[in-house]
């Protein structure tokens, strides 16, 4: 099994706000509002109508999660070809999935699901991520941190995730691609996340309160 983790590669460049102009901004108001990251990260920008869009100069460790994620999921479904983290940049390049701060999983995800062969589901509910766990499936599910009286487990600000299995006692076997020793010792996580190796576990509730700001919220992902 993949892990493939974006802290590794901070040599790796990664252009994104490609489409972040004043009308994405209207689109994800309530999560750039309600995040204190994002907040801070707006207190540094004017978004008026006919603006130009705010272009970041990124790389994978700060911000190559979801990249990091397609990889591992498309490994999992399919162990007979090996992606790498140029596959991925080139996909969301392409689709426009770095229009945003990050990656714009609603642009990249389908053409992603394209690239790999893959059927893919977008939704807002557990059940959905269940039933695609059930049936081989993975998914990649974005956690949107910290908010008013909440302390994010999974991210501060915004982070995908892979969810590859549910256990019979309802915990989710995670690939966290942001993982490091400690972050999951912070006060507020105690106690929520079990970390075997590169592995974690959480329970469905965790999950469920980790991705509430942004929707949608799970990218499922099948053999087609």
């Amino acid at each position: 099994m993949k892990y493939v983790n974006q802290l590794n590669y901070p040599e790796i460049p990664y252009t994104m706000g490609v489409n972040f102009d004043y009308d994405m901004y209207l689109k994800h108001k309530d999560f750039l509002e309600n995040s204190p990251m994002s907040k801070a990260f707006l207190s540094q920008y004017t978004f008026e109508p006919g603006m130009k869009p705010v272009i970041t100069e990124g790389n994978m460790a700060a911000a190559g999660c979801g990249l990091c994620c397609a990889i591992m999921a498309a490994d999992r479904l399919f162990t007979d070809v090996d992606y790498d983290l140029y596959d991925a940049r080139e996909v969301s390049y392409a689709s426009g999935g770095n229009g945003f701060v990050g990656t714009d999983y609603e642009a990249f995800a389908p053409a992603w699901a394209e690239k790999i062969g893959a059927k893919l589901l977008v939704t807002n509910e557990m059940a959905d991520v269940d039933k695609c766990l059930a049936t081989g499936g993975v998914v990649v599910a974005l956690s949107t941190g910290d908010r008013d009286g909440y302390v994010g487990v999974f991210t501060h600000g915004a982070h995908y995730i892979t969810l590859i299995a549910k256990g019979e006692d309802g915990m989710y076997t995670i690939l966290d691609p942001s993982l490091k020793p400690g972050k999951y010792d912070e006060p507020g996580r105690e106690g929520k996340v079990r970390v075997d190796g590169n592995i974690i576990y959480a329970s469905g509730q965790t999950i469920d309160e980790d991705c509430q700001l942004w929707l949608p919220r799970f990218f499922c992902f099948w053999k087609k």
